[in-house]
């Protein structure tokens, strides 16, 4: 095994490239803060060498590493210096899809980084649906954003309750019902739990979906969907004196 400390003390110019892969791999599982200071070390080493295409390579490992908007945001500013967005874009997307490393797509148009990640794609759950959301909201793809979320499985209440708001958000131009439908769901969980607290968090989602509907000329679908409400928790009082601030009705204590 390589020192870590020799790799940490040496001097620059006596830094090899090959030492610093041979140091990333040897501490890669064990040490794993080392070797991600190691990675940082050897892409600005990249990055200051001009060398643009390991650059990029090194921005799409860290992404099968540590997916998500920002690490995307990274390789599409890469990638795009060396004109290779397109196809670096479809391996970052099929790897988010079946778990496929980027790099072993046809026409893998970035060199080896030589410090691939080791990790095993079957640790993980693919597609990666999370991602894929947030990757097509960043893109402005409404289409692609109820695609994945339309294939997500639920876990339990409230697991992917930001996801749900953050979906509502970003198609609620291009699918207004969509949006409307997933807000009322996400209420309806918080006021299935029956407890004053909930109940106020289901406002946060109801006065949502009240602005939503008055916006594209819906007013009379919310007071009927508000009604209904009422009518089905007619006992709930907490849950009533709620629905009273929605109104902007003054909360009667006892009611």
């Amino acid at each position: 095994m390589i020192s870590v400390t020799w790799l940490k003390k040496a001097p620059k110019t006596h830094f090899k490239l090959s030492k610093m892969s041979q140091g990333i791999k040897a501490t890669d599982r064990q040490l794993p803060g080392i070797a991600a200071e190691l990675r940082s070390q050897l892409l600005e080493i990249r990055r200051r060498s001009g060398d643009k295409a390991a650059v990029a390579a090194l921005r799409v490992d860290e992404f099968v590493r540590h997916p998500g908007k920002s690490a995307y945001v990274n390789c599409r500013r890469a990638a795009e210096k060396k004109k290779t967005w397109d196809l670096v874009r479809r391996g970052l997307l099929a790897y988010l899809e079946t778990g496929k490393k980027p790099w072993t797509i046809s026409g893998w148009p970035l060199p080896q980084t030589g410090v691939e990640t080791s990790e095993r794609s079957d640790c993980r759950d693919f597609p990666r649906y999370v991602e894929l959301i947030a990757i097509a909201i960043h893109e402005k793809r409404p289409d692609q954003v109820i695609h994945w979320y339309d294939r997500m499985p639920k876990r339990g209440f409230s697991w992917y309750e930001s996801v749900d708001e953050q979906v509502a958000e970003a198609v609620k131009g291009s699918y207004p019902d969509r949006a409307a439908a997933i807000w009322k769901a996400v209420a309806d969980r918080w006021i299935g739990q029956a407890k004053p607290k909930a109940y106020r968090q289901a406002a946060v989602y109801l006065r949502k979906l009240k602005k939503h509907l008055a916006e594209t000329g819906r007013t009379k679908d919310w007071v009927a969907y508000l009604k209904g409400i009422r009518e089905e928790h007619a006992r709930k009082r907490s849950l009533l004196a709620v629905l009273d601030s929605l109104e902007g009705k003054p909360i009667i204590m006892g009611r």
